[in-house]
């Protein structure tokens, strides 16, 4: 008796294990909770300048000066999200689910009460309600006990007002600074207007002749207002001044360390590339760069092209004069066996086969490659031909296979050549036997039916040597021809 209640209390024990590993495994795996994608781009918008307080003759600075702002600033291509903007982005989004998991809760519980007063409701609709209801308090439960330390991408491609690409600014900010500090009512409602990330704002005020504008950026999920700038000048010069305002906008748009690059190339047509990338001809300019290390190269048909290296600092403007000068490189044309290969010059691809190309003096590596076809390898330097030609070859080549029938061909065509070369000495030595005994005095005790038997033979011996001669001759072009071959094949297995 004892051992059959053991025995159910094991059984019993088994099946509460095996329930209880089922429930772990159920609260283990999470609920997706749902939550909204991070926004795809950190929007930008610029304003108008408030000029209430400045002469209407003179107004023209209110539109005249964003508009200048916005085209240096424009090239802004990405914002790092700092540690606050990352909580506010994470809460906003939380926020955001657990909104709409609280709506999609209330219609789940309403159309679970609905079923209550209708007439003879199904088991399948009032199952389905309430699995619904479940499902979307589970999810509201989750989202409520989750905090806001969601991953969120720190760097977010930077994209401007479509209007600003028009020359169209917002309208500007009316309320005063002082105003906005104390509530930021107008900038909330703009920003949310527009769905704005940040707003570039500011006042022109009329002083003396002089007008000052001041510049602020105002970041909407952060609810700051950042004060950017200053300028005083007179409204005809205030222009001089934009651009290091727009230097500074950039830096808080940035949110990270930036430098300048400017190169001035001559000739005008010179490529400018930076990192592989062709920035301009002539003079390129790039601003907002990361600090670090860029390789510049400057490159223009029948000019020596100039590499060099550049290492920008945070906050430093390098400017270069790159001046090429005239190239001792000669053309050489490259051509392909089938033709549209393209072609490599030291890693930088200058076309496709046929192009001529230009040499430095030294040695560069040529490259061919084509779909379908194993890719061509060679160096050309000052030795080389002006036309250098290249028989592609399949990639689906079996190189062991084809040395091996290479080779065989190619002893095969020597071991022709070889035998019949003495077979071709044989008979022209009995040729000449005969020849030798005609020219002698033997031939006088030769009858005259011998004589002519004799002739006879030394034509056949002639005929036949020089026909011997022939055949040699095709073998030994066989044997050429199978040998080339035969190293085409190395060559190519060798370059593959």
């Amino acid at each position: 008796m004892h051992y059959a209640c053991l025995r159910s209390l094991n059984r019993f024990a088994c099946v509460a294990a095996l329930v209880g590993a089922l429930a772990i495994g159920a609260v283990a795996k999470e609920p997706d909770p749902g939550l909204p994608p991070q926004r795809p781009v950190f929007r930008v918008g610029v304003a108008a300048l408030s000029a209430d307080r400045v002469a209407v003759e003179r107004r023209f600075v209110a539109a005249t000066f964003p508009l200048l702002l916005y085209e240096s600033i424009r090239a802004v291509d990405a914002r790092t999200l700092t540690d606050q903007e990352v909580v506010a982005y994470g809460t906003r989004r939380l926020e955001a689910a657990r909104r709409d998991a609280a709506r999609t809760l209330s219609a789940a519980v309403e159309r679970r009460d609905r079923l209550a007063f209708e007439r003879n409701p199904s088991a399948t609709a009032i199952g389905a309600a309430r699995d619904a209801v479940a499902a979307a308090r589970l999810r509201f439960d989750t989202l409520a006990s989750m905090e806001p330390t969601l991953a969120i991408e720190r760097e977010r491609p930077v994209g401007f007002v479509a209007a600003l690409e028009a020359g169209r600014l917002l309208p500007a900010i009316p309320a005063g600074i002082d105003s906005l500090l104390a509530d930021d009512r107008p900038l909330r409602d703009a920003a949310a207007r527009d769905d704005l990330d940040a707003l570039v704002f500011g006042y022109a005020e009329q002083i003396a002749g002089y007008v000052v504008i001041d510049i602020y950026l105002y970041h909407a999920f952060l609810a700051t207002i950042e004060r950017i700038a200053v300028v005083t000048r007179l409204a005809e010069e205030i222009a001089a001044d934009a651009a290091d305002v727009a230097d500074a906008v950039a830096s808080s748009l940035l949110g990270r360390p930036w430098g300048a690059i400017d190169v001035i190339a001559t000739p005008s047509s010179a490529a400018i590339r930076v990192d592989s990338a062709l920035i301009g001809l002539g003079s390129a300019r790039i601003p907002f760069a990361r600090p670090g290390d860029y390789e510049l190269h400057v490159s223009a048909s029948g000019r020596a092209p100039v590499v060099q290296r550049i290492t920008l600092e945070a906050g430093e403007a390098a400017s270069l004069r790159i001046d090429l000068t005239e190239s001792t490189a000669r053309p050489v044309r490259l051509q392909s066996s089938p033709s549209g290969a393209n072609v490599y010059v030291d890693s930088v691809w200058v076309g496709s086969t046929p192009v001529t190309h230009r040499f430095a003096p030294g040695s560069s590596t040529v490259r061919m490659t084509r779909d379908g076809y194993l890719e061509s390898r060679f160096v050309v330097d000052q030795t080389t031909a002006s036309v250098v030609s290249r028989a592609l070859l399949p990639d689906s080549i079996d190189w062991g296979q084809e040395i091996r029938r290479t080779r065989a061909d190619f002893y095969r065509s020597l071991t022709w050549f070889v035998v019949s070369v003495p077979a071709t000495l044989v008979l022209w030595g009995g040729y000449q036997s005969i020849l030798g005994v005609r020219s002698g005095p033997d031939i006088l005790r030769l009858s005259f039916e011998e004589d002519q038997r004799m002739v006879r033979t030394g034509n056949i011996l002639y005929w036949s040597a020089l026909g011997g001669v022939m055949v040699n001759a095709a073998l030994l072009a066989n044997v050429v021809l199978t040998i080339v071959d035969y190293v085409a094949v190395g060559e190519g297995f060798h370059n593959q």
